[in-house]
């Protein structure tokens, strides 16, 4: 009796305690709290105003500051993208039309490439003017490529004493990406043609946390029902 309650308390153990690790070690996974940004991808960047904005520069270049901002919650993955921030005085003739290309998406291990197309470009005369954009996304492991279900994105073309600055605005569903939930992962954006910052957005593991936590409850409630048993037999 006794080597068959040590043999069985070691089985429940092993298969518990494996099914929670397996869910904590998931890679590609996001889950994140489920916040209202009040984000709507219209091209109306006041939702971002309050946003938290990290400088985008390059050390040996003060001038072409740009600004950003990276966000996520339960569904979508969302990104602002300022091109000239400070004040025509600050950055009049500095570098302002939209960078299209080479945005560095990860997401856990799973890395993402992102270009902008359809957008003003080097066009006259549209400023205080916005319009939809296409992203074209390209996973680095060939699962997917294109245009993809659900994405938006709008630029604007915000008018500036001598100038303009383009600004970017971005939803993402993880569903697009194939990523439906799972494991906390961070979440990065850079592109190396605007300076050397990352921006970063970690949602929290709430469902990997509760899975160990309700398999270790399992796991001791077997326990206790075999002693039981076994101290009756």
């Amino acid at each position: 009796m006794k080597k068959w309650f040590t043999r069985a308390v070691a089985f429940t153990f092993a298969v518990l305690l494996t099914v929670a690790v397996l869910m904590l070690l998931q890679p590609d996974r996001v889950y994140a709290a489920d916040n209202n940004y009040g984000i709507t991808i219209d091209g109306d960047m006041s939702d971002w105003s309050d946003k938290p904005m990290t400088d985008i520069s390059f050390s040996w270049d003060t001038y072409n500051i740009k600004q950003g901002s990276l966000l996520a919650d339960d569904n979508n993955i969302y990104f602002f993208i300022d091109m000239a921030p400070l004040t025509s005085e600050d950055h009049q003739g500095g570098y302002a039309v939209l960078q299209t290309s080479s945005y560095k998406l990860t997401v856990g291990s799973k890395v993402f490439w992102i270009n902008v197309d359809n957008t003003f470009a080097w066009a006259w005369g549209v400023e205080g003017q916005s319009r939809a954009v296409n992203l074209s996304i390209w996973a680095e492991d060939n699962s997917l490529n294109g245009y993809l279900p659900g994405v938006e994105a709008y630029m604007y073309r915000k008018p500036m004493t001598g100038g303009y600055s383009d600004q970017l605005e971005c939803l993402i569903p993880l569903s697009a990406l194939n990523l439906q939930d799972g494991g906390s992962q961070t979440i990065t954006l850079s592109n190396q043609n605007l300076g050397q910052q990352t921006l970063t957005a970690t949602g929290g593991n709430t469902g990997a946390t509760l899975l160990v936590v309700a398999a270790l409850g399992l796991a001791t409630y077997a326990v206790i029902r075999l002693s039981r048993k076994a101290s009756r037999a």
